[in-house]
């Protein structure tokens, strides 16, 4: 009996470890099913409220894609989709001649897919196109000189307004910003995904828009166009800045952060 009885006086050590092991991993495991009910349930939630539109134009999510490591803000939520846009411009773009003009919207909005993170979102494009953008003219069918403009007017491919509705968001929220702070730009200019034909008896210039940075709207005469034929490149290379708007999938909620630039929303699937 005192063998016994001091056999398990020296294994006692042991097994206080093993119940107090035994009751931490317990609750450990406890602690990790209600934290992810706890979770579960404020995503859930969250879901709700972007849905619901509560997520507002100009909050801030914390989202990464592509190179650009700077701020993402809120430019539409329809309720179903939050579509966010850089805070400024992700980089430099340079659009010139024929090529520049005609295929702008497809070049522009090729560099801003660069910048889709395909776990988060659905697309992207860039700041003033639109679904209904025409990506690319046919220059055979409607050809960029003044003679092939002036017999079809002012209408599209030529010209379009498919840059309104983001420009109106844009400069009724200061959160986004107009065009872009860095001072590289011209006029801190960012490119529109937009077509401007100004055609006159004496001559036409094919431009693309611009926003500025004090939120005026600009342009940049890429091809300019004579009544005898002629045909010239308007101006030097353009270089001007490029802001991408991304559609978020609609099954993301939000599980953190307040929707400020210091507290952004933390995303999640």
């Amino acid at each position: 009996m005192d063998k016994i009885r001091k056999s398990i006086e020296n294994k006692k050590p042991i097994l206080v470890i093993l119940i107090l092991t035994s009751i931490i991993l317990i609750g450990l495991i406890l602690y990790n099913v209600v934290l992810e009910e706890i979770i579960e349930e404020n995503g859930s939630k969250r879901a709700t409220i972007m849905k619901n539109n509560e997520v507002a134009v100009g909050s801030y999510i914390k989202y990464k894609g592509g190179d650009y490591r700077g701020k993402w803000v809120v430019l539409r939520n329809d309720g179903e989709n939050i579509e966010i846009i850089s805070k400024d411009s992700v980089g430099l773009l340079t659009l010139h001649g024929v090529d520049g003009y005609a295929n702008c919207v497809k070049i522009l909005n090729d560099k801003c897919r660069e910048y889709v993170n395909d776990k988060y979102a659905l697309s992207g494009r860039s700041v003033g196109a639109t679904a209904d953008s025409i990506e690319q003219i046919d220059t055979e069918k409607y050809p960029i000189t003044w003679a092939g403009a002036d017999a079809i007017g002012e209408d599209l491919p030529y010209e379009d307004k498919t840059y309104i509705s983001d420009r109106d968001i844009i400069r009724n929220n200061s959160e986004l910003n107009h065009g872009t702070t860095n001072t590289r730009y011209n006029n801190g200019g960012v490119w529109l995904a937009s077509r401007h034909l100004f055609l006159v008896s004496v001559g036409s210039s094919f431009s693309v828009r611009l926003l500025e940075k004090n939120g005026v709207i600009g342009d940049a005469g890429l091809v300019s166009a004579g009544p005898d034929g002629s045909v010239g490149v308007g101006g030097p290379e353009w270089p001007n800045g490029v802001r991408p708007v991304i559609t978020l999938k609609s099954e993301i909620r939000i599980v953190g952060g307040t929707g400020t630039a210091r507290d952004p929303y933390q995303i999640s699937i």
